[in-house]
């Protein structure tokens, strides 16, 4: 898929946003998925030695500078970021707002039409959800480490931090676009294989296995329509395969350095009652 891109033609997706919505359409639409084989080392090594002066982290660093660089996202202390979910093909349709802030603080709220609403939110250091479906609940083991990972503000630009390795594939074709691929592996959470397009340095293509409370679950995700916001690139539209359902999420509106209450990030009564019967 081809890309109109802006002058510096830089971009980027918010995987804050696709983990934090992606477990409530598991609630409503579970299903089995199978993924192609992982890439044997043999296959890895080949693909490094025909692409030679390539490496990952080169690549990772240009997808950085694409994003705008580390200077500009320093000046945001908070994110307040609005859109829409659809279910494709269900007519089901809802909407999200996600608060995040340095270092570590994130709520988001889902709501879906006919469905009812999801809370989800981490303090640093406890990571908890509330659904209508599932009532509140604390996350623990996996899940909570991908989810205290995932609220890291700013995260889009620390993968030295966040990712203990990465390794460079070579090239492959994505809906037309030429992409170098990556494998990058998380201190949390599953290893996650990136396409980065070769003109921007921008996520094509993402794919890894979502951690949720009814399991692990194979996901590709697909970022487009990018805009500079505020000096950084985000992607405003990205589709999701989850097995046989198919989610879009569209962003509406995106502002840094808000007034978020002060209480936004506190544990909700629900949650401080579930540590209270655990303690």
């Amino acid at each position: 898929m081809n890309m109109q891109v802006k002058a510096r033609e830089t971009s980027d997706v918010s995987s804050r946003y696709r983990r934090l919505t992606i477990g409530f359409c598991f609630l409503i639409s579970c299903t089995v998925w199978m993924v192609g084989p992982t890439p044997s080392a043999a296959q890895e090594k080949a693909a490094a030695v025909a692409e030679n002066n390539v490496t990952a982290e080169s690549l990772l660093d240009k997808y950085v500078d694409a994003l705008g660089g580390l200077e500009a996202h320093k000046k945001f202390k908070n994110t307040v970021r609005t859109g829409k979910i659809e279910l494709v093909g269900m007519g089901i349709e809802g909407k999200l707002t996600i608060y995040m802030s340095a270092p570590n603080l994130m709520y988001s709220l889902t709501v879906i039409d006919g469905i009812g609403k999801m809370e989800e939110g981490s303090n640093g250091k406890i990571a908890w959800a509330s659904d209508a479906m599932m009532g509140p609940r604390l996350k623990e083991g996996d899940e909570l480490q991908v989810s205290l990972q995932a609220a890291i503000f700013n995260a889009e630009v620390k993968w030295r931090e966040l990712f203990k390795e990465v390794k460079y594939l070579g090239k492959e074709t994505v809906e037309e676009t030429d992409c170098h691929k990556l494998l990058l592996t998380p201190h949390a959470g599953h290893p996650e294989t990136w396409y980065l397009n070769a003109k921007t340095f921008l996520p094509t293509k993402r794919m890894t296995k979502m951690t949720t409370a009814m399991g692990d679950f194979p996901m590709e995700s697909f970022p487009s329509d990018y805009r500079e916001v505020n000096g950084i690139m985000i992607a405003h539209t990205e589709r999701l395969h989850t097995g046989m359902q198919k989610i879009t999420l569209k962003t509406e509106t995106v502002k840094h350095n808000q007034e978020i209450p002060a209480d936004r990030f506190d544990l909700p009564d629900t949650i401080k009652e579930l540590l209270e019967s655990d303690g």
